[in-house]
């Protein structure tokens, strides 16, 4: 009789509440793991780093919308599929390739060489005789448009859009008024400026021949933007993105 009650004793006194203590215990174990992961991680990239063969490539920049989404989505990919550092250069900023984000600040430095240039090239329309002012705003921008696309030096995005609610403004002179007209275009999306400019590519070999392989490609894009075919070295590119 004794020895049953104090068994009894013994097993009520063990009896443990398990909801806190697997909460503990999984914590821990997915702190750790976690923690197991990046340190292997660091030391994998450490490693790859010091055995790669390091090189550069110098390659136009996408000629459609520059380092929009699928150009700079695919870049990214190619680098975080081998691992190892990659970064991109435009004059003097540079971009960490593995990061989408990261590229795409590139096209702040585009876009503000293709504004420029857009600029230039309408003021040379205007100086060289090219272009007879029609004392209309609207006819102005569409006959220097006009020019400017047959000489390959601006793109049409969307052929049907509206110039009937541009007016120029006070004190603007016609040269002002068709710079500001085309920024609105250009800004819109509707049109966009031929720009041959280069970027260069620093790090993994491997990687760099991949992105030289991808530029070869139209970074996966034709001219319009729609979807290009890769080829079979790149398949891995469309797993998950189309």
């Amino acid at each position: 009789m004794l020895i049953s009650e104090s068994k009894n004793v013994y097993i009520n006194s063990c009896q443990i509440d398990y909801t806190p203590l697997f909460k503990v215990l999984v914590n821990y174990s997915l702190c750790f793991s976690s923690l197991y992961i990046k340190k292997g991680r660091k030391l994998c990239q450490l490693m790859l780093k010091n055995y790669a063969k390091q090189g550069q490539i110098v390659v136009f920049v996408p000629r459609y919308r520059g380092f929009h989404v699928r150009p700079s989505t695919l870049i990214a990919k190619i680098v975080n599929h081998y691992g190892s550092e990659v970064w991109m250069k435009l004059g003097s900023e540079t971009y960490n390739a593995s990061f989408t984000l990261d590229l795409f600040r590139a096209n702040e430095v585009l876009n503000a060489r293709k504004k420029h240039k857009l600029a230039e090239e309408v003021a040379r329309v205007i100086r060289d005789g090219i272009y007879e002012e029609a004392g209309d705003l609207v006819k102005s921008v569409r006959t220097v448009i006009k020019i400017l696309m047959e000489s390959s030096k601006v793109i049409i995005y969307e052929l049907k859009f509206s110039l009937e609610e541009i007016k120029p403004l006070e004190d603007e002179t016609p040269y002002q008024s068709i710079i500001r007209v085309f920024t609105q275009l250009f800004v819109m999306g509707k049109i966009d400026m031929e720009l041959d400019m280069q970027v260069s590519f620093s790090g993994d070999l491997r990687v760099l021949a991949d992105i030289k392989l991808l530029t070869e490609h139209g970074y996966g894009e034709d001219d319009s933007g729609n979807n290009l075919d890769l080829p079979k070295a790149l398949s891995y590119l469309r797993k998950g993105y189309q």
